[in-house]
Order: C-alpha cells, then structure tokens, then sequence
C-alpha cells in the first residue's frame, strides 16, 4: 500500500498581499449581516404562536 502523496500547497499569487489593512475603518471593511433590529424567524414564529394562544385563550375562559 502505497501513501498519500503530500498535499500541494500553492503560495499566493503576486500582488496578494499589496493591499494593506485600514485600521482606522475596521468596521466598514467588515460586514455586519447581523440586524439588531430584525428578530430572528424562531422569535417571530413563537410571537405569532403565542398571540393565537393568548386569544384562544381569551375566548374560551372570558
């Protein structure tokens, strides 16, 4: 049984490394998909849930 060869690692390309790192804009390089505002799916679904459940529930015992 032969070994697996060893894997090829090709370096990066010329130019790869010209652009440099802008430490005073941080946060405008990165993005930020993350809305503070915006709940989550699983929150909206259990709020709608819930409002069923409260109203059913309103109904029957009121």
């Amino acid at each position: 049984m032969e070994p697996d060869p060893p894997a090829v690692i090709f370096p990066p390309g010329p130019g790869a490394f010209n652009q440099h790192l802008d430490c005073e804009n941080l946060d405008q390089m990165t993005d930020n998909l993350d809305d503070i505002h915006r709940p989550s799916f699983f929150t909206t679904l259990m709020r709608f849930f819930g409002n069923i459940f409260v109203d059913m529930f309103s109904a029957i015992f009121s």
